[in-house]
């Protein structure tokens, strides 16, 4: 048998070594670069977001307590695994997805029922208006996000292991952070 008849027989097996390699290479490096929930605070955007990294690396700058990292993803980045975005800590969503996802919501603290309107579900008001459509587009965190022509509000999720009013709540980080959050927000329009 020819040399070349030999490796041509191997190729499948080379194809299914090199898919494992990079099956458990993907899983190490998801391992050494992530942490668990207790201590990561994600923040899921129902909307484009090109600057993710900057807007987490400014955040992050802010983290106290137990934090190590904060995470900001598109709703489309949990596509396959809808359970971290059902236990995602705090949603940025548009007015016209609030009721398709309210199941998800925390009632809001008062401390955030101050600081703008609210959007309520039942009467129990789950999110505070953190962007309004403007022709300019001026506040801080349009640089970060793609908003559409239309609200968007910060809610808490009812899973969130980092919001006081959640049962098993560890810290209350993410009432710090949605108040950060709202700075870079509705204030600077």
């Amino acid at each position: 048998m020819s040399n070349f008849r030999r490796f041509t027989r191997q190729i499948p097996l080379l194809i299914i070594w090199l898919m494992a390699s990079g099956l458990i290479w993907g899983f190490v490096f998801t391992r050494i670069t992530d942490t668990d929930t207790a201590h990561k605070l994600t923040v899921y955007i129902s909307a484009e977001v090109p600057g993710s990294a900057e807007l987490a690396e400014n955040l992050d700058d802010k983290k106290q307590g137990s934090i190590r990292m904060i995470q900001v993803r598109p709703f489309n980045y949990a596509m396959l695994d809808s359970s971290s975005l059902m236990n995602a800590d705090l949603y940025i969503v548009p007015e016209s997805d609030m009721e398709a996802y309210r199941d998800w919501f925390a009632p809001l603290p008062e401390a955030l029922q101050m600081k703008g309107p609210a959007w309520e579900a039942g009467g129990i008001p789950c999110g505070v208006l953190i962007h309004i459509p403007s022709h300019t587009d001026s506040n801080a965190l349009s640089a970060y996000i793609r908003f559409e022509p239309q609200r968007y509000y910060l809610c808490f999720g009812k899973n969130s292991l980092h919001f006081s009013a959640n049962e098993n709540a560890s810290d209350n980080e993410a009432e710090r952070m949605a108040l950060i959050l709202l700075d870079y927000g509705v204030s600077n329009t």
